[in-house]
């Protein structure tokens, strides 16, 4: 009857873990197949903790008819079976959310190529004003927004001792749909723009 158990067990074990190895994975490298494929962990999820709802009860049905069973320690291990499925829908639950605030969020990473120190950087768009103090010759800092509206454009903004930089992006951003811009102020003075997303 324990192996009917540890079968329980590892129906609630093995969709964690998978889910947040692939959430990991994503937060890492941003793959869109990855979304696809805990889509599909959490369907399976599902099918998982059933079946091991239906070994659990199994397990519970027989132990029951041992008349030497202890009730305190068979319900302290249906407990933390349930507790193991119980976890796999919450953590399910933090992940999606996690990943759809990530998703809707406005990235913008500025790179500062130059060998002038960049002061009062603004990224403004969406209706935000996003605003970075300073950026040392050679370093990338970066700044994270959700746009309150429809926007066609950001603008990028910044100074140095003797340069004022000014450059517009033309970029589709709206509330819940983030995207992934890099602003570059190259050594010639000139500023780029590179959307990242992909």
């Amino acid at each position: 009857m324990n192996r009917v158990y540890r079968i329980a067990l590892i129906f609630g074990f093995i969709p964690l873990i998978i889910g947040i190895v692939i959430f990991l994975l994503w937060l890492a490298t941003r793959w869109d197949w990855l979304m696809l494929a805990g889509a599909f962990t959490i369907c399976g999820g599902v099918a998982a903790v059933t079946l091991g709802f239906l070994a659990l009860a199994y397990y519970y049905w027989r132990r029951m008819r041992i008349p030497d069973i202890t009730p305190y320690k068979l319900k302290r291990k249906i407990l933390l079976c349930v507790g193991l499925y119980v976890l796999n829908f919450l953590v399910a639950g933090g992940v999606f959310l996690t990943a759809m605030t990530i998703e809707s969020c406005c990235a913008i990473f500025v790179h500062n190529a130059t060998k002038h120190t960049i002061n009062n950087v603004s990224i403004s768009g969406g209706g935000c004003v996003e605003k970075i103090i300073s950026i040392p010759p050679g370093k990338t800092k970066q700044c994270w927004f959700w746009a309150k509206h429809d926007d066609e454009q950001l603008t990028f903004r910044a100074t140095n001792n003797t340069t004022s930089y000014e450059h517009t992006m033309s970029c589709y951003i709206t509330n819940g749909w983030g995207v992934r811009i890099k602003f570059t102020i190259n050594a010639d003075e000139s500023v780029s723009a590179t959307d990242i997303s992909d």
